[in-house]
């Protein structure tokens, strides 16, 4: 907290917005002193992201039951009202907010609003909110009442998550900005029966957050279960695990829900050992990924989430970016302890070093905490990843990119400069980092320095290796003998080796060759 304090002035607008959400974060969870109720009050008058002074003003009135008034201009009169009746255009529930100079007032479908209006009784609103119940539509002439607003719908402004209307409310000329709201939990449950049929979701029976006795949750399995081989690597136990989460995720994305709250202890884990999602009374549904950031207050999963500014699927990215490290890391978080994650995560400053030796994993967890929510791959790109294959897949692709690269000289030649970078780097001096007995014994020469080389006698080894004997001080062995068995143990002599082997292969083959059809198979969901 004294971190974000000191640094909340930030010139950099982007960093300063994301401490102003990050201390709104904290003020609930904090005996908020007087300079942190300062800070917040700065923020809901002068931050530069409306949403964010909206978050400011909700932090004020749940903090010590303060208002914008208590420390502002006193013409400002914060009042909250209860809307009583469902308010729409084109079908979907809507949030207006109105504004007339320094006036203001919202008005959602939701349980309640902010209202904010200079020098107005409870009373003057409350005869607002009665008029508000009749919704009147003149398509002809392209209008919309709302009690004693009149908008004119022919007339829009506003990005895609809003439009904003010109009209008249009462005597005066207005604004109406709408957006797309947010319906929480079990206000949609019917709709969301079919989490009963799926594997890695706890029933709707849990709705509301309760989990089954029986099944203990993933942090008590990090303690009780070997879930590591013994050079340090996950079992597949554990990456069974993993994907039976993304699933989950791919599966509520796909119903357009968020589920908002993903921890280690909201993962449930049965005897035979299948990772289960639970706590779905956080989840939100969403239309068309606009929504509105009122969720933002929410802090029932601090550490575990972003600062990002809206609710949408790569929210739930970010947090399973996290289980993962927490997995693979046996229990560790990504952001550092329970002090400082929250300082980390909104200054983005996460430590991956725990994990620098499964570069697939590092490769994906970096991608999943990426301070930019559009970066983040979706749950249904996480499924194709490099780290939920088999092991025969993941020599099957290098083999296949041998052989184009064979197939096409001058395919290597023409990779973008990000490209050939890595790909000199991961061949430099490579003949001296594999067995001179096994190259001695190979029918073709190889050049050093050279990458289209390196992926050439990984190719060679894998097709010739039945075929393959060396000669060692004199005794005949076969190539088995110094790399293992195939396909596990032919595949750690590689990546121990050339542990990024794998990645850089498969980034040229994505980035150039999808769409041929000889590597759609490796872009297919893991089964």
């Amino acid at each position: 907290m004294k971190w974000i304090l000191e640094n909340i002035e930030n010139k950099n607008s982007a960093i300063r917005l994301q401490l102003e959400t990050a201390l709104c974060y904290l003020a609930h969870l904090q005996n908020a002193g007087e300079k942190i109720k300062q800070k917040v009050v700065i923020i809901a008058k002068k931050s530069s992201n409306e949403d964010i002074r909206i978050f400011a003003e909700i932090t004020l009135n749940k903090i010590d039951h303060i208002g914008i008034n208590d420390h502002t201009d006193t013409s400002w009169k914060p009042c909250r009202v209860t809307l009583r009746g469902d308010f729409r255009i084109d079908s979907d529930p809507v949030d207006f907010t109105f504004s007339h100079g320094f006036t203001s007032f919202s008005v959602t479908s939701a349980s309640y609003s902010r209202c904010l209006f200079p020098n107005s009784s409870v009373e003057e609103i409350n005869k607002f909110r009665i008029s508000m119940n009749l919704v009147k539509r003149n398509e002809d002439k392209g209008e919309e009442t709302i009690g004693d607003l009149k908008l004119s719908l022919d007339t829009q402004l506003g990005s895609k998550s809003s439009k904003v209307f010109l009209g008249r409310f009462k005597n005066r000329d207005v604004a109406a900005k709408r957006s797309l709201i947010i319906k929480k939990g079990n206000l949609e449950i019917d709709r969301l029966s079919s989490y009963d049929s799926h594997p890695n979701i706890v029933s709707s029976k849990q709705i509301g957050g309760r989990k089954s006795a029986a099944d203990p949750d993933l942090i008590n399995l990090m303690q009780g279960k070997q879930l590591w081989d013994a050079n340090s690597n996950p079992s597949e136990t554990l990456m069974n695990l993993m994907k039976n989460i993304a699933y989950a995720l791919d599966f509520l994305h796909t119903l357009k829900v968020v589920h908002t709250s993903i921890n280690p202890e909201n993962i449930l884990v049965t005897d035979s050992l299948t990772a289960k999602l639970s706590r779905l009374g956080d989840i939100i549904l969403i239309s068309e990924e606009l929504v509105s950031s009122t969720f933002l207050s929410s802090s029932s999963n601090l550490g575990w989430r972003p600062v990002d500014k809206s609710v949408t699927y790569a929210l739930d990215m970010f947090s399973f970016g996290c289980i993962l490290f927490y997995s693979l890391s046996g229990g560790l978080h990504p952001f550092g302890d329970e002090k400082n994650c929250v300082k980390h995560i909104a200054s983005n400053q996460p430590s991956l070093s725990e994990i620098n030796h499964l570069p697939e994993a590092k490769q994906l967890v970096r991608g999943l905490l990426n301070s930019n929510p559009e970066s983040r791959p979706s749950a249904s790109e996480v499924l194709k990843h490099p780290i939920f294959w088999s092991t025969d897949k993941k020599i099957q692709l290098i083999v296949e990119a041998s052989d184009h690269f064979t197939a096409v000289p001058a395919f290597l030649q023409n990779l973008t400069a990000t490209e050939r970078k890595k790909t000199t780097a991961l061949a430099k001096k490579w003949v001296s980092q594999v067995d001179g007995n096994v190259l001695n014994s190979m029918r073709s020469k190889y050049r050093d320095n050279d990458f289209g080389e390196l992926v050439r006698f990984f190719r060679n080894c894998k097709c010739h290796y039945s075929d393959i004997m060396i000669d060692i001080k004199g005794s005949i062995v076969s190539i088995q003998t110094v790399m293992g068995d195939m396909p596990d143990g032919f595949h750690s002599y590689f990546a121990s080796r050339f542990p990024e082997l794998l990645m850089v292969v498969h980034n040229i083959i994505s980035n150039n060759l999808r769409s041929e059809s000889k590597f759609n198979i490796f872009f297919k969901k893991t089964s």
